[in-house]
């Protein structure tokens, strides 16, 4: 029986069977399909956020923030150097744009291997796979630079293979399962839920024989290389600087010990600070289960979920297939609830892609189950596509990123303000990132000196100056005995002795017209909560600074940036702190006292902390 169960499949030398073919040509024709739909609503430019990190990171074969992504680091810094098109960050925006595209792809022929021969059966595939690509969450996915189209893909390959593996029995099929999902893993830990589900449906078909000790053998091995893509991260920043090579612009890997570099692949700092803590946090657990199921209706409509009931109704008495989508799901859900923080788990529903991945399976299902009842192919097409058709339009003007210019604007009047041989120390992710990209992928403004808060970068050690012209991001506690103080200059802080040589206090310097500073992608954005969250928190920072600014001619006008700043952050508590400080630096206690109850009634605990603070809270990775 082992004997059996690790014979090879052999190679096929005949032609390929007409029905394969058609297969692989609706496969194709969906990823296409997205891929068309994707382009035009591509981001132009670099994006908001980690995306920065991301675009820079690519073009410059960086190494990013925990977990490193080793494999997305050096599949795409590829595809930015190869394609001679437009600018880093577009090239680098395109790349999710093709890998969304392959995922889409993956996933109908998924669907084609679980459907059963029945009339309708490609139909239905392409109906459920297409019902990925134009949910919200994926197809804003498919327009910037960041890591989870990627993922989606080596997710839905790793289910592919594990399905043939629960079924087939075959050395080779377990040996692709490995490789996918090691890819996977070198991309993003998220993969390990359908490296989990795929050894669930063995386990489900055949138990533990399912798992002899040549199979077994053959999945490790197909781990490894992906494994092995983790040694990328200290040949870009150890031993190709000890070889001359100099480090890299993006620069987020731990040298100093094995400890530090455990903590920095597991991401121990970003579980520091999950919502669900423990057995007592059941409620919490309660309520990230139900805003996750909550999504759905919201990307793929009340018609995706009623196929994806019925979906679930034909999984029945198909327990391998089962086992598989449902674990997938199941353990997805269950990683990201055990560690992710609250904003990861109710603001940005880009996590809960690999249930929405789920949700279009069981929709494909579903529609394979009902396509049959229809009268001809023409009419079951058309009912597939049903969906899809409404998801376009549906979702266009959320996913449409071409014209969003927002982050490079604040950027570039950020670093065309600065003095020559300036030094900008710069926080929170949505403002530094931005500024890492344009400076290390464009070379803008060489003669000045960035310094990321966080990172390691090229000439950390390098000591500031007193004759430095230093500016910072954000307003900052120099502390009561600093020989420096903060002055706000426009969308900066302006570092200035306090005293002259003779020792007396230095007068401010007269403030800049806010003319000279304004952004019109930011002065002219009506108040949308419907837009991307990073969006609205650059958007909040932006009044906030602008507030600053204005504050010495028009208090007023201060007060009304503030009030903007507040307007487009009405569920972030960190951003509603840090506006209360300002409003209370300002002297408009009551506004000051209205911002931190709202950010009381969203995390009491965060706000406790800060709320009695002069200091506000730190920004940047959370």
């Amino acid at each position: 029986m082992i004997r059996e169960a690790e014979e090879e499949v052999k190679v096929d030398s005949r032609p390929v069977d007409p029905e394969r073919r058609r297969d692989r040509l609706v496969a194709l024709a969906c990823g296409l399909a997205a891929l068309a739909v994707y382009l035009p609503t591509t981001c132009r430019t670099v994006y908001v956020g980690d995306s920065g990190e991301m675009a820079a990171g690519l073009a410059t074969f960086g190494v990013l923030h925990p977990s490193g992504y080793p494999l997305y680091t050096l599949a795409g810094g590829l595809f930015v150097h190869l394609l001679p098109v437009g600018a880093p960050a577009l090239r680098a925006n395109l790349f999710s744009g093709v890998c969304a595209a392959g995922a889409v792809s993956a996933l109908a022929f998924l669907l084609l291997d679980l459907l059963s021969p029945r009339p309708g059966r490609r139909a239905a595939a392409a109906g459920g796979a297409l019902a990925l690509a134009f949910a919200t969450s994926f197809w804003q996915e498919a327009t910037v630079a960041r890591v989870y189209a990627l993922n989606t893909l080596l997710s839905i390959l790793t289910l592919r293979a594990g399905l043939a593996w629960a079924r087939t029995r075959t050395t080779r099929a377990a040996l692709a399962t490995g490789l996918f999902a090691g890819l996977g893993l070198a991309n993003h830990l998220a993969a390990a839920a359908a490296l989990v589900a795929a050894v669930g449906a063995v386990l489900a078909a055949r138990g533990i024989r399912g798992l002899p000790r040549p199979v077994s053998l053959r999945l490790a091995a197909g781990l490894a290389p992906g494994f092995a893509l983790y040694l990328w991260l200290p040949l870009r920043t150890v031993w190709l600087p000890a070889l001359g090579a100099g480090e890299p612009a993006v620069h987020w890997y731990p040298t100093d010990s094995l400890g530090e570099f455990a903590g920095y692949l597991l991401r121990i700092e970003y579980q520091k600070k999950a919502w669900i803590g423990g057995p007592e946090d059941i409620g919490r657990a309660v309520g990230v289960l139900g805003h996750a199921l909550g999504t759905v209706p919201s990307e793929m409509t009340l018609a995706g979920v009623a196929l994806a009931g019925a979906g679930i109704v034909a999984l029945r008495g198909r327990r391998v297939e089962a086992w598989l989508v449902g674990l997938f799901a199941a353990v997805s859900v269950a990683a990201l609830a055990s560690h992710a923080g609250r904003k990861d788990l109710f603001l940005w529903d880009r996590y809960w892609i690999p249930l929405h991945a789920t949700v279009a399976v069981l929709a494909g299902l579903g529609l394979g189950a009902l396509l049959p009842r229809l009268p001809g192919p023409a009419v079951r097409a058309a009912a597939a596509l049903a969906l899809a058709a409404l998801l376009v339009p549906f979702h266009w003007a959320r996913c449409d990123r071409s014209g969003n210019t927002l982050a490079r604007d604040v950027s570039r009047k950020i670093l065309d303000r600065l003095d020559e041989r300036a030094v900008l120390l710069s926080e929170d992710d949505n403002v530094l990132f931005p500024l890492l990209y344009l400076t290390a992928a464009e070379g803008v403004r060489p003669d000045t000196r960035l310094i990321p808060a966080g990172m390691r970068f090229r000439g950390s050690a390098t000591p500031l100056h007193l004759s430095d012209k230093i500016y910072f991001t954000l307003p900052k506690d120099l502390g009561s005995d600093s020989l420096l103080r903060l002055v706000a200059h426009g969308l900066m802080m302006r570092a200035l002795p306090v005293s002259g040589p003779d020792g007396r206090p230095l007068p401010d310097p007269p403030p800049e017209p806010w003319d000279r500073w304004a952004v019109p992608a930011a002065e002219d954005a009506a108040v949308d909560l419907t837009r991307d969250e990073l969006e609205r928190e650059l958007l909040g920072h932006y009044f906030r600074m602008k507030a600053l600014s204005l504050a010495r001619t028009d208090r007023e006008a201060a007060r009304q940036a503030l009030l903007r700043a507040e307007e487009w952050l009405p569920d972030d508590e960190m951003a509603l702190v840090h506006v209360s400080h300002a409003y209370r630096s300002l002297g408009f206690r009551a506004d000051a006292d209205r911002a931190i109850e709202r950010a009381r009634a969203i995390h009491p605990e965060f706000t406790a902390a800060w709320e009695e603070s002069d200091v506000p809270p730190p920004t940047g990775r959370r």
